[in-house]
């Protein structure tokens, strides 16, 4: 072999190799790794916000794939699928969520995967993932701003039912009203710096000592007055008690003697012929006395010496 030769087989070998490690190179900075076992994993969103392919896949803060594809799901619908590349050693839980987010503050968007452990399996290749999307910086504001726009509308209903009740008359109303309290507050005021106030207190004061002064005398004539009622409770009551229910019983005895015919009441109480008696004597000398006073010459005669 020609030294010629040589040099043509060694410049086909560098173009050869050269143009392997450009293809590589551009497959590298399009995300594909040729040196590493990828798989594929699917997301459906009805709206991405601008992620585009390239972007990439964080799983914890560290970057385990990228996005492959971006397409429609479909010519005839509006849905977006998104194609995910991830490394092969990651392993990803069933029902995991794929979520939206924006990486900084100019909105440059990726995707944060958010593992489902609970579901106890893992997902396979070609698996659909559980689409979500962070909101925006917009829907943010908003969300912040409802409350106090709320407020401001709460605020104005406020300020209408104050206006509708802070009529010119209202306010004249409320001028008169304030101005009767302040001088009424400035009689009370008068009152209470006057002197018939502090004289009051004064007579007061005294009064309240001059007890405090006695307070021993009231105290003995307050113990010797519970005393004398002790004594009159103990000896008369008792002793009156006892003669009361003598002369009850004294009473009762008489009745039933009168009850039963005993005794001058109790004849006269038990014979009515007796007491027809009596009274008739009585009406003949009620009758005499009355003849005697009407004719007092008739039956008493008056001789003079």
């Amino acid at each position: 072999m020609t030294r010629l030769e040589k040099k043509l087989i060694l410049i086909g070998i560098t173009t050869i190799i050269t143009i392997i490690i450009v293809i590589m190179g551009y497959s590298f900075l399009k995300g594909n790794n040729p040196l590493k076992k990828d798989r594929y994993f699917y997301v459906i969103y009805p709206d991405i916000q601008g992620l585009s392919e390239t972007a990439p896949v964080f799983l914890s803060g560290k970057t385990i794939g990228q996005v492959k594809k971006v397409r429609f799901y479909k010519p005839d619908t509006d849905l977006i699928i998104i194609t995910l590349l991830i490394e092969n050693k990651i392993k990803i839980p069933s029902h995991s969520v794929a979520k939206i987010i924006s990486t900084d503050v100019l909105g440059t968007k990726a995707i944060r995967l958010i593992p489902n452990y609970a579901s106890h399996s893992w997902a396979k290749p070609g698996d659909t993932l559980v689409p979500q999307i962070e909101p925006t910086m917009e829907q943010l504001v908003l969300q912040q701003l409802q409350p106090i726009q709320q407020a401001v509308v709460n605020l104005n209903k406020v300020l209408i039912g104050i206006n509708a009740i802070l009529n010119p008359q209202t306010i004249d109303q409320l001028h008169s009203s304030f101005a009767h309290l302040e001088h009424s507050l400035v009689v009370l005021d008068t009152t209470l710096h006057g002197y018939r106030f502090q004289n009051s207190l004064t007579n007061l004061q005294s009064f309240t000592r001059d007890l405090k002064n006695q307070e021993d005398t009231i105290n003995s004539i307050l113990s010797q007055t519970n005393q004398t009622v002790t004594q009159i409770n103990q000896a008369n009551l008792k002793r009156t008690i006892e003669q009361t229910d003598s002369m009850i019983t004294a009473i009762n005895v008489i009745i039933r003697q009168i009850q039963n015919g005993q005794g001058t009441l109790g004849k006269l109480y038990a014979q009515k012929e007796l007491y027809d008696k009596l009274d008739s004597i009585t009406y003949k000398i009620n009758y005499l006395l009355d003849e005697i006073l009407r004719n007092p010459k008739h039956y008493i005669k008056v001789s003079v010496f």
